[in-house]
């Protein structure tokens, strides 16, 4: 999972809580998981839980609460997103372990803005279940003992310009180069993209949007260049161009864009097999493939 973020100690976001030498002694944060089962088949491993934290007051900063449920593939090296909030995701991976027996590395991560200190933290907290083989109703605890935070909302991720965001002049002049072209259209989806790419780089000014910047990006241009298609063609902007919006945001997570790719592709054989039946409704095709690209980018692709 990756983040640009600094790590700190907990220890240091807590210190105003536990300064005073007439503190009372706090329990340790630790989240529920409960209904935990995960199982494999011949076609891979596959798991499910439900998760909640508590409200957690320290002082300078606190921990907001929350209740999501988590499922997906085990045994990949990305987090998977378990649920977005306004102000919060909640992630998870898990792994299948053999020794010393046999049980699953639950991985999870919560992400919050604080609106306290304008600030965004990610608690990472990891666990060994042990279920009985074919159940789902396993109770444990997980404590985070990894935590990490970004700059505030007035200071930008440095870097981020429009050189950055998705090439609107080569996407003109590749639609120029088209048989049958016409400027004018050419010139219209120009000036749309560039406002696309101006309102991203502006979106990037506020670290705590993170990938909500990306989505609506990908959105935007998309609807600028080919609103009604996701197949690949020269000055498009589809399946690739998104992955690759998602890849190179100041923050990002790996795992998700390659889901949303996945999704994409889905899109790319279902609007193909759209087209090419017979009596085929092209506008309903247009349609179809527009809700399946705005489906697939989300922070869980369908």
């Amino acid at each position: 999972m990756h983040y640009s973020t600094a790590a700190i100690a907990i220890a240091a976001l807590a210190q105003a809580a536990y300064a005073a030498p007439a503190a009372e002694k706090k329990d340790p944060y630790a989240w529920d998981v409960t209904n935990f089962g995960a199982g494999c088949s011949p076609g891979g491993c596959s798991y499910g839980f439900d998760i909640s934290g508590p409200y957690r007051d320290e002082g300078t900063t606190s921990i907001p609460g929350f209740s999501a449920k988590c499922s997906g593939v085990a045994d990949r090296p990305d987090y998977n997103v378990c649920q977005q909030f306004a102000e919060a995701t909640v992630y998870a991976k898990v792994e299948n372990v053999q020794q010393p027996k046999y049980g699953w590395n639950v991985y999870v991560s919560y992400v919050y803005y604080n609106i306290q200190n304008q600030g965004r933290y990610n608690y990472t907290g990891h666990e060994i279940a042990y279920p009985p083989r074919g159940t789902s109703n396993t109770n444990f605890t997980i404590e985070p003992d990894q935590v990490s935070a970004v700059a505030k909302r007035d200071e930008p991720p440095a870097g981020f310009g429009l050189e950055d965001t998705f090439d609107c002049a080569a996407s003109q002049e590749a639609c120029n180069a088209q048989e049958f072209s016409n400027p004018d259209t050419c010139a219209y989806k120009k000036t749309e993209c560039d406002k696309c790419a101006a309102k991203e780089v502006q979106c990037r000014k506020d670290p705590t949007n993170f990938l909500s910047c990306t989505i609506a990006a990908q959105e935007c241009y998309h609807t600028a260049e080919n609103p009604g298609s996701v197949n690949e063609y020269p000055g498009s902007y589809a399946c690739n161009a998104a992955q690759s919006t998602c890849l190179n945001a100041p923050v990002t997570n790996e795992g998700i864009c390659n889901q949303q790719n996945s999704a994409c592709l889905r899109c790319v054989d279902e609007e193909n097999a759209c087209r090419t039946a017979p009596n085929a409704n092209q506008a309903f095709c247009s349609a179809q493939a527009a809700g399946c690209f705005g489906r697939a980018m989300s922070l869980n692709p369908q």
